[in-house]
């Protein structure tokens, strides 16, 4: 979709040009059932490392940095009992 901007009416209108699929420009995990005209993608950049990547995909998001999956580790052990 131009510039991510979408919403039901868009997605019915690719739907009845003819596509079968669409990507969004939302991170994320792709589940069984979801719609297939928001296909959440990862953004990927050549100054990415492999542990950079790997982090992405591991947590679903395009912040790939040691501080984020730190964080996301710190608030699951918070959440905890």
């Amino acid at each position: 979709y131009p510039y991510g901007r979408h919403n039901e009416a868009v997605c019915n209108a690719a739907r009845h040009a003819g596509f079968t699929l669409a990507f969004s420009v939302e991170s994320g995990f792709n589940r069984p059932g979801e719609s297939a005209y928001q296909i959440r993608r990862l953004d990927v950049f050549g100054t990415d490392t492999p542990a950079m990547l790997l982090r992405k995909i591991r947590l679903g998001t395009n912040d790939g940095s040691l501080t984020h999956l730190m964080c996301y580790y710190f608030h699951r052990i918070l959440r905890l009992d």
